[in-house]
């Protein structure tokens, strides 16, 4: 089964309610996805309009993804940065890395969102761009685990997510956030670990190098 057809399901089990109306309407509401999802996004994006939390249009964001309508993408961007619903923001930012676009502009799409962002929606344009598996994601991630700026919280997600990747670039990239990031030895312990965890043998240089021992040795002394 295929990464996409997972998550198809995984929308499906999320959306299960036990209220037999609603759950007619989220069947009905993937009927006209499956038969014109332009249409379908219309009338999704007026059901928001009324009610940012409607259990019938969230749980149906995966329809959204998964249709290859140009109106998909800008759908996911507008609950993702304007919804009241916190549920509905986080939801919107993992399926637009589900979406059937150019990676390259979801990867634009999901950092036009962080600027914006509260720390829990950092986390999830974090988690997403780590679910996109591209080149693009990969530096985007880097260059949020080496932003001085951003939180603790936020470089270390980014990192993890750089680590799980499994792209050959990820070693390197990790490389480079451990060289940059001396202003922090929590986050240069996650780039340690990362790296432990990638089984490549690149790695192994750099964790046994003095400057490694060092900043494990610094962690010791705090």
């Amino acid at each position: 089964m295929g990464r996409l057809q997972e998550r198809l399901q995984q929308g499906r089990r999320q959306g299960d309610v036990t209220d037999p109306e609603v759950s007619l309407q989220q069947e009905i509401m993937r009927a006209v996805f499956f038969n014109n999802s332009d249409r379908a996004i219309e009338i999704a994006t007026e059901r928001l309009k009324s009610d940012p939390s409607d259990p019938v249009v969230l749980s149906n964001l995966f329809m959204v993804a998964s249709s290859l309508s140009a109106k998909a993408l800008p759908m996911l961007l507008a609950i993702a940065k304007n919804s009241t619903n916190v549920k509905a923001r986080k939801d919107a930012i993992f399926w637009i890395s589900q979406s059937q676009g150019d990676k390259d502009v979801v990867v634009d799409t999901l950092l036009g969102i962080l600027p914006s962002a509260r720390d829990d929606e950092a986390d999830a344009v974090a988690f997403a761009l780590g679910q996109v598996r591209s080149d693009k994601s990969l530096n985007a991630l880097a260059a949020i685990a080496r932003d001085k700026t951003k939180s603790e919280k936020a470089r270390n997600n980014a990192i993890f997510w750089i680590g799980q990747s499994g792209l050959p670039n990820r070693v390197p990239l990790l490389e480079d956030v451990f060289k940059n990031s001396s202003d922090n030895a929590k986050v240069r312990l996650q780039t340690l670990f990362a790296l432990s965890q990638s089984g490549d043998p690149r790695s192994v240089t750099l964790i046994k190098s003095p400057e490694a021992t060092q900043a494990l040795e610094n962690l010791l002394k705090k």
